[in-house]
């Protein structure tokens, strides 16, 4: 499983926290202090880009869409650490 996280880059950066984050719940640009908001949303893009490589079918689905009223991003995957 490393190595597969490793291969998509994300082990060891804001990629993997992010995905950690969210097995915990939902996820906010705060739960992240020391990311500004663009790279913040740039890993959660790069994210989204390497899970419509792997899994076409989810094109038309954002797997990660915000909540307004919460003002977090959800996971529609359950992700286990």
């Amino acid at each position: 499983m490393r190595h597969w996280l490793k291969s998509l880059d994300w082990e060891n950066n804001l990629k993997g926290d992010i995905l950690r984050k969210f097995t915990k719940g939902s996820v906010s640009e705060n739960d992240f202090p020391s990311a500004s908001e663009s790279e913040f949303k740039n890993a959660l893009q790069e994210i989204r880009n390497n899970l419509y490589e792997l899994f076409p079918n989810m094109k038309n689905k954002d797997p990660f869409p915000y909540n307004k009223k919460t003002k977090k991003y959800d996971s529609l995957i359950k992700i286990n650490e």
